[in-house]
């Protein structure tokens, strides 16, 4: 199995590239699968003394790409503030890759709400604000009709807006019948190249001012069609 990688390293921080089927942290569930915390651990000096190893949010097992790992102590605790949307901790920005069940419209937004912590989020159109999550999607590649492989499914781009929500993407794409290729949990179509996982990449976050980017898997076949550019 595929290692993380480093995208982006300065003296507070940096970025790994999470491939699919790796647990962020060490749990009692973790089934012998790798797991990121225990990497960093063995790969990284600076983390090795720090709760979970520095690792500043978390990923899905099947979500790849940009996952924030901090150097000290007070910094994990800014960027956990800042991963998390807080206002006051310069909000990082973060954008989402997706491969979901064709038909949707090619851009839009939902606002939803989102309940429980069991495998399956349960969401709601109405609800408190504590539980609100908001995204907005724009097509990146339409689905092919008869095509193998990933092109049979539209590519989105998802960006989330303010603090995000467990399964935000995931749960609230299948709320309006589109759920993410390979979502055994959600509903989404089985896709032969696929991991059983969903397919979610997380494909730039800006934070601090510098924008880090994680190629998409190469399955994808989206080489020709993403850029580095934030806007």
């Amino acid at each position: 199995m595929t290692d993380p990688t480093v995208l982006h390293e300065d003296r507070q921080w940096l970025v790994l590239n999470k491939p699919t089927g790796w647990h962020c942290v060490q749990t009692k569930n973790t089934d012998g699968r790798p797991v990121v915390e225990t990497w960093l651990r063995e790969h990284l000096e600076a983390c090795k003394e720090l709760p979970e190893s520095g690792l500043c949010h978390r990923l899905d097992l099947g979500t790849t790409g940009c996952l924030v790992v901090a150097k000290w102590r007070p910094v994990r605790e800014r960027l956990r503030r800042a991963m998390s949307g807080d206002p006051a901790a310069r909000p990082a920005k973060k954008t989402y890759l997706a491969l979901v069940t064709p038909g949707l419209p090619p851009v839009g937004r939902f606002e939803l709400y989102f309940y429980g912590h069991e495998a399956k989020v349960r969401t709601s159109e109405s609800g408190q604000a504590e539980q609100k999550g908001v995204c907005r999607w724009k097509l990146i590649r339409p689905a092919q009709t008869g095509a193998p492989g990933a092109e049979q499914f539209d590519v989105i781009e998802v960006g989330l807006i303010g603090p995000g929500r467990r399964h935000q993407i995931r749960a609230g794409l299948s709320h309006f019948g589109h759920p993410l290729v390979d979502d055994q949990t959600y509903g989404g179509a089985v896709w032969a190249e696929g991991t059983g996982l969903a397919a979610l990449h997380a494909h730039r976050i800006t934070l601090d001012g510098t924008t880090v980017t994680a190629p998409p898997p190469e399955a994808w076949h989206l080489e020709h069609l993403l850029t580095d550019d934030p806007s």
